[in-house]
């Protein structure tokens, strides 16, 4: 099983996409597996999470030849454009209530809840605090010759899991279950995972080969 570890960082991130050094103490995951690869680049992804007190923070690099958005609001359709996304499940006794967090390239995002308590994809962003920075200015993004890559930061209060989540702030050990995945863009679109996937037809939503996420405190 694919594992994770997640640093925690007393004082956290900015969300500046630009700010590489802020990010130095965490790892590096590569989003690699693509299950139903076909045929075109498979472009190079890397993602890194760090937690603190007041949040989940997460980083993606994207090498990006082709980058497009037409997405702006949220909860729109942003798995059509040059996009990452976040699927967790934080509760081990209840590994099939999960979340999903779908972020295009120019920072429109997605999030939806599937647990046994309900279900859906209500807009809590303002109440939870949820941000997403990008290098790609918007509100739209139209492929050019000069797309060279992307990257986006984000951070995902931890109210956001409090019906779920054993302990919040998480306690240094605890573990979740998640997936980190790139998809999306009209050119090239890439359909990739971190944790590998056994499935007959693209599909991210199948919590049951999700990864593992390890909080950790570190010298």
């Amino acid at each position: 099983m694919s594992r994770y570890e997640i640093v925690y960082s007393k004082q956290p991130p900015k969300l500046d996409p630009c700010d590489g050094a802020a990010w130095a103490a965490a790892d590096s995951g590569t989003i690699e597996h693509f299950p139903w690869y076909k045929q075109g680049d498979r472009q190079a992804t890397t993602f890194r999470a760090l937690w603190s007190d007041d949040g989940l923070y997460l980083r993606y690099e994207c090498q990006d030849r082709h980058i497009s958005a037409v997405t702006t609001e949220t909860n729109g359709p942003v798995w059509v454009d040059s996009c990452v996304e976040f699927f967790v499940a934080p509760n081990p006794k209840k590994p099939l209530n999960y979340y999903n967090f779908e972020m295009n390239c120019v920072g429109a995002f997605l999030m939806g809840t599937h647990c046994d308590w309900g279900e859906g994809y209500a807009d809590r962003s303002r109440d939870l605090g949820i941000q997403v920075a990008t290098t790609v200015p918007g509100p739209t993004k139209d492929e050019s010759p000069q797309d060279n890559g992307w990257t986006l930061v984000a951070r995902i209060p931890w109210a956001h899991f409090e019906k779920d989540a054993p302990h919040l702030p998480p306690k240094p050990g605890d573990v979740w279950r998640a997936n980190f995945y790139r998809l999306g863009g009209k050119t090239d679109p890439q359909c990739a995972c971190w944790a590998p996937i056994d499935y007959f037809k693209p599909q991210f939503h199948l919590p049951q080969f999700f990864g593992q996420i390890v909080f950790v405190k570190r010298p």
